[in-house]
């Protein structure tokens, strides 16, 4: 008798279980496979609603979630790799809130269309939405009014097919990762044409990727007011036409690289600090780099390391926006070569941009041309080789020196405008090279290039006469005119890339130079087995 009534109590008290309250809830991370356990999860943890630990619903026949409505709370949520699954009905019930926040993470659900369920969730501390591609919008996320990022967190949007529409976030008014580690990503997404709804991120981040969006056009929704740690990436978008959007903004690194159109970066004019690494290239559009924030950084970069930091690379872009000295021309900072002390080194063989923009007259008197100078410097190494060109732009001169800047002295012979021409040096010599141009008389002021060579990659054999090549500077077409007739005619870059050439066999030949990009260039051409080297500008 009284086993029969002990065995009734206990039936009495698991029958009362779920009544009284009591659940049976995991107690780990569990990932839910396949539907069947999707259906046996209310009978293997019978009055579970509160879970303390991360649920994965990952399966490859998964299509209904409904016997999951008996949860009210999950810390994480995980929903990935359900191809067959199109709504989250069943997820109707989960709630959140502070300190109760919910990490969601939806990726590789191809057929999921909507969110809808999710407007119990007030509170998010995660979310990371990926590779859904028939979602078109976040409707359903527009409940949540505040993201708290408890430790390491983030928002992260990519490789949504069809997303155009991420305003759902909008509501977002409390952001909090005061303590913690944040990161944004937006990549990816072919057809989002807006970041409005980011407005409520506003906070430090350690990384922020905008890379891929197809259709984006400028970067208005994002917070007014934020920084990032470590990288700031905005790549490869090809519709992004400026970064209006951007008002208050800082960043440890900014990389700008091959957004198509983006033409114009004034609107960082209120983008504070001095990175230590900039990198803007292949923007074939960008002219418009001379905004206050950019001059104030190019100015620290001349000041700290010589106009050469090694984290700063600015290259691929518009004229205006294609080098640190084009930069730096167009925001009138003195150059940082402006005497011999400070001269830049040159490497033979590679062009360097340059400018005399500001530049003052240095103490050096040059045995040509006299005359106002607006000079400023550059040192080789003549290495191995025993006679050198150096080759800038019509209407500036150049002033070879020996020594050091202390006690310089003139290489004889090698005073000219435009070019120095098969001069004898030493091997393993540091030389100086002074660059100058009239400041009153209407001369050249502005950006040149500057080349040192070997002076066997050009002879000059000015035997040729009656031999006349015009308009130089050219635009288009180069017309050459000889008494005899041209046997062949080759067009080299200052690299001594051979780029054109043509064999007339006649007393005219036209050279069309119109792909060509702006810059000098060396014109060989061959008369009775003579040749002549001239150097024309490419306008």
């Amino acid at each position: 008798m009284k086993i029969k009534l002990h065995t009734l109590i206990l039936k009495l008290i698991i029958g009362l279980i779920p009544i009284l309250g009591f659940s049976q809830c995991p107690t780990t991370a569990i990932t839910l496979s396949s539907q069947a356990e999707v259906n046996a999860f209310p009978t293997n943890y019978p009055g579970c609603t509160e879970m303390d630990y991360q649920l994965t619903i990952s399966g490859d026949d998964i299509t209904d979630l409904t016997p999951l409505s008996i949860i009210s709370y999950v810390p994480k949520l995980r929903i990935a790799n359900n191809p067959l699954l199109i709504q989250l009905d069943g997820l109707n019930n989960l709630q959140s809130s502070v300190p109760n926040s919910t990490g969601l993470y939806l990726s590789n659900n191809p057929s999921l269309n909507n969110l809808s369920v999710f407007t119990g969730l007030t509170f998010l501390n995660e979310l990371f939405i990926s590779n859904c591609s028939s979602l078109t919008n976040l409707e359903g996320l527009n409940f949540v009014t505040g993201f708290e990022v408890l430790d390491f967190g983030g928002l992260g949007i990519s490789n949504n097919a069809l997303l155009t529409d991420i305003s759902a976030l909008i509501n977002i008014s409390s952001f909090d990762n005061s303590s913690s580690y944040f990161s944004m990503g937006i990549s990816n997404n072919p057809v989002l044409s807006s970041l409005n709804g980011l407005q409520g991120f506003s906070s430090d981040y350690e990384y922020l990727n905008i890379n891929n969006n197809d259709s984006l056009t400028n970067l208005i929704g994002l917070s007014d007011d934020f920084g990032v740690y470590e990288n700031c990436n905005i790549n490869d978008n090809d519709l992004l036409q400026s970064f209006d959007g951007i008002v208050n903004f800082w960043a440890h690194e900014l990389n700008i690289n091959n957004n198509p159109v983006l033409d114009d970066l004034s609107a960082l004019n209120n983008y504070s600090g001095y990175p230590p690494a900039l990198v803007i290239t292949g923007n074939s559009s960008l002219s418009i780099c001379n905004n206050a924030t950019f001059c104030g950084s190019i100015s620290e970069i001349f000041e700290c390391c010589e106009g050469n930091h090694p984290n700063f690379l600015i290259e691929n872009n518009a004229s205006g926006c294609n080098s640190i000295p084009e930069i730096a021309f167009s925001c009138d900072v003195e150059p940082i070569n402006d005497e011999c002390d400070d001269a830049i080194e040159l490497a033979i063989g590679e062009t360097l941009e340059s400018y005399n923009e500001l530049a003052t007259p240095s103490m050096q008197t040059p045995s040509c041309n006299d005359n106002n100078r607006l000079d400023v410097w550059f040192k080789v190494n003549s290495e191995s080789y025993t006679s050198l060109d150096v080759i800038t732009e019509a209407d500036y001169s150049l002033q070879l020196w020996e020594g050091d800047c202390t006690s310089l002295v003139q290489v004889s012979n090698a005073c000219a405008e435009g070019s120095l021409n098969d001069i004898p040096v030493t091997t393993n010599t540091d030389y100086y090279i002074q660059v100058w141009s009239d400041s009153e008389t209407g001369r050249a002021t502005g950006l040149f290039d500057v080349l040192v060579q070997d002076a066997t990659l050009t002879t000059e054999d000015f035997t040729i006469v009656d031999f006349v090549l015009y308009p130089n500077p050219v635009g288009n077409i180069l017309n050459l005119k000889s008494k005899k007739k041209m046997n062949s005619v080759k067009v080299y870059n200052l690299l001594g890339q051979q780029i054109l050439s043509s064999t007339p066999d006649e007393l005219t030949e036209e050279i069309n130079m119109t792909e060509l990009n702006s810059g000098m260039y060396l014109i060989s051409i061959v008369v009775d087995d003579r040749s002549v080297v001239h150097r024309v500008i490419k306008k």
